[in-house]
């Protein structure tokens, strides 16, 4: 009880214990924002790791449905198979320029960070790792087109 008293009449305390709380709650962000962006890295390398891999399995796997399961393709349905192809390899492009351009990002992001912290520069725009975050949705959305046209394709030619 005396400690408590002794605290509330003595600003020095108050003011300690204030600081030590603040610290406390700017660690904690520090730490938890940490943890986010590894997790944020993380799954960004599984993502492109991911692409790569179903986008050229997929395409793999359709020259394979074509010679192997198809006894006949209809002529008309062809277009549906070479925009497929297409769609396929466009997400492998993307997925690969946007790990290089990923890199480039980086290297920016690495400037702005000590112009901020040298110069007080509060310019903290990063247009390329904004567009490797669109090139990574155009290449999601470029297999996601593939798989459904090449559904497609294979549904009218197994009809018969």
């Amino acid at each position: 009880m005396n400690n408590k008293l002794a605290k509330k009449n003595n600003p020095t305390s108050a003011k300690i214990d204030d600081k030590y709380n603040q610290d406390m709650i700017i660690q904690t962000y520090y730490n938890e924002r940490t943890s986010l962006i590894e997790a944020k890295l993380k799954g960004a390398e599984i993502l492109d790791k991911a692409m790569l891999t179903l986008s050229a399995g997929a395409f793999g796997l359709s020259f394979t449905f074509v010679k192997q399961v198809l006894i006949t393709i209809k002529p008309v349905t062809l277009k549906f198979l070479m925009i497929s192809w297409i769609a396929f390899c466009s997400s492998l492009l993307l997925t690969l320029f946007s790990l290089l351009l990923s890199q480039f990002a980086c290297d920016k992001q690495i400037i702005l960070l000590e112009k901020n912290y040298f110069e007080n520069d509060t310019n903290t725009n990063n247009c390329l790792s904004k567009l490797t975050t669109w090139l990574n949705v155009l290449s999601i959305f470029s297999f996601v087109c593939g798989v459904i046209i090449l559904s497609y394709f294979g549904y009218i030619n197994l009809l018969e």
